[in-house]
């Protein structure tokens, strides 16, 4: 079996397990399992570098030239 297969069903039993323990909705287990294969989708077609890079790394925003300031 696939390593990452293994993790993804490993993930989700354990989920499941502390939804059923906390007695949280199935509503709530449901949307945390939906992120979760959201997060493994990404991972796996390389979407989430491009993600990551978008909201953690992206470059600093340049403040205006003078140019740029006038009337229009």
């Amino acid at each position: 079996m696939n390593s990452t297969l293994l993790i993804f069903f490993l993930v989700v039993c354990a989920l499941l397990i502390i939804a059923k323990l906390l007695k949280v909705e199935k509503l709530a287990a449901v949307l945390g399992l939906g992120v979760i294969i959201l997060w493994l989708a990404l991972h796996f077609t390389g979407y989430d570098k491009t993600i990551n890079h978008i909201i953690f790394k992206a470059p600093p925003v340049q403040p205006a030239r003078p140019e740029d300031l006038r009337n229009r």
